[in-house]
């Protein structure tokens, strides 16, 4: 019998004590679908968080390490992209990945930079799929976020490599001049969404290549 690959929904509520689930034993908590979850799954009734914030506590969750441990104390100090972590190991199965590089419009390429050696830059380079998830315009994602589909390709290009490198440092101070960039990912798009709050709805814009944008408005 052929092995199929399991499909994973992780669910992480915020600000939901155990007390205020059904399940759990209050009688006043109408949650009949995280009871019927209880039910058929396993319920730890002895699991305690591990950081008052809820960052530090996904964190740790994604992680395996104690936010102590690990320098996630504050919401000033979030993982890194070359911090090992579930979904980049659930991600290393094939599938599309969520990917935390910075990426940078240059000389009319979407660039995905990031630190080489990292587990992202062995997944592209095995599996150039990606999907990339950002804020737009304010970083805590309160304005709205976009999502990007598409491949990833090493572009040999020295010259552009460098310019690319100088550029980085007027705008930024960090100085990767003289450095050798191998690889060098471009991202070759083939799809696209955002998603916006206006007048109380939920906006979505869906582009895809030669379809132009269509927007979706939800109540």
């Amino acid at each position: 019998m052929t092995a199929t690959r399991p499909n994973i929904v992780l669910f992480m509520t915020d600000q939901q004590r155990a007390d205020s689930i059904g399940a759990f034993g209050n009688p006043a908590a109408r949650t009949p679908h995280l009871d019927a979850l209880a039910a058929r799954g396993v319920r730890f009734d002895q699991a305690y968080s591990q950081h008052p914030a809820c960052s530090q506590s996904r964190i740790a969750m994604m992680t395996g390490c104690y936010p102590l441990v690990a320098g996630h104390r504050t919401l000033d100090f979030l993982l890194q992209p070359w911090e090992p972590n579930v979904l980049a190991t659930l991600r290393s199965d094939g599938s599309p990945r969520i990917s935390p590089m910075e990426p940078r419009i240059f000389e009319d390429h979407l660039t995905l930079v990031g630190m080489p050696g990292t587990t992202k830059f062995r997944d592209l380079g095995r599996d150039p799929r990606f999907c990339l998830h950002t804020a737009t315009v304010d970083t805590y994602v309160s304005e709205g976020d976009a999502k990007l589909f598409g491949e990833a390709r090493h572009l040999q290009d020295d010259d552009l490599h460098q310019r690319f490198a100088t550029d980085l440092f007027e705008r930024t101070g960090m100085d990767l001049r003289g450095q050798t960039f191998d690889p060098f990912y471009v991202a070759e798009l083939t799809g696209a969404s955002s998603l916006a709050i206006e007048d109380d709805q939920l906006v979505i814009t869906i582009w895809t290549p030669g379809e132009g944008e269509r927007v979706v408005r939800k109540a």
